[in-house]
């Protein structure tokens, strides 16, 4: 099923964005530039705030933004790994061929958000509200999608193998091009999500049949 996501508004001939990166300050804002080819290292703040800003090519290692606030934001070609970004408000925000591998968005605010061709193994999404979030082509290997709120969410031929989304209700769901092998969800937050055959029967062992 098509998610209707409203893409980021941006604008045109970004000015290079290079001052404030070695150091952020708790309540740091940054707006109407970009970041390219940036090594972003053991930087820890709080209400750290990004609109109208493209990151390209950047790394973050050893981050931790809670309270981070992105409006209007792309990442492209970026490595978030690890990231711990608890408690955010992510609106009208793009990650494009990221590494999203453990990264941490619990207890967040995810909204207007496209997650394309992205490898987020590990990620964690637990306890956030997500509302038209986009997963396009995305690795969600053993990801977290615990006790959420799901409006409008789709998973267009994502891998989730062994994802964990117990306690979230996945009414309106469509996983027919996702491979969902492995899932731990519970049956009653199954009622009415999308399936192939072929899952349904994957997902009968949740109620302890044996299909023969």
């Amino acid at each position: 099923m098509e998610i209707n996501v409203i893409a980021p508004k941006l604008i045109d001939n970004m000015p290079l964005i290079n001052q404030g990166l070695d150091y952020f300050e708790d309540e740091a804002a940054f707006s109407k530039g970009m970041i390219c080819d940036e090594y972003i290292d053991g930087q820890e703040a709080d209400n750290v705030s990004f609109e109208q800003v493209v990151f390209r090519n950047v790394t973050f290692s050893n981050v931790a933004f809670r309270y981070l606030d992105l409006l209007d934001v792309r990442f492209e070609n970026c490595d978030l790994s690890n990231a711990d970004f608890r408690e955010s408000i992510i609106h009208r925000t793009e990650f494009v061929n990221c590494k999203l591998m453990g990264t941490n968005f619990s207890d967040s605010s995810i909204q207007n958000v496209t997650f394309a061709n992205c490898h987020s193994a590990y990620a964690s999404f637990s306890l956030s509200k997500l509302k038209h979030v986009s997963f396009k082509e995305t690795m969600l290997k053993e990801s977290h999608f615990r006790n959420m709120t799901l409006t409008k969410v789709g998973f267009s031929e994502c891998l989730m193998k062994l994802a964990q989304m117990n306690g979230t209700r996945l009414s309106g769901i469509d996983f027919t091009t996702s491979d969902i092998e492995g899932i731990s969800v519970q049956i009653e937050d199954l009622n009415g999500a999308k399936v192939t055959p072929l899952q349904a029967v994957e997902l009968s062992r949740l109620m302890g049949l044996m299909v023969v």
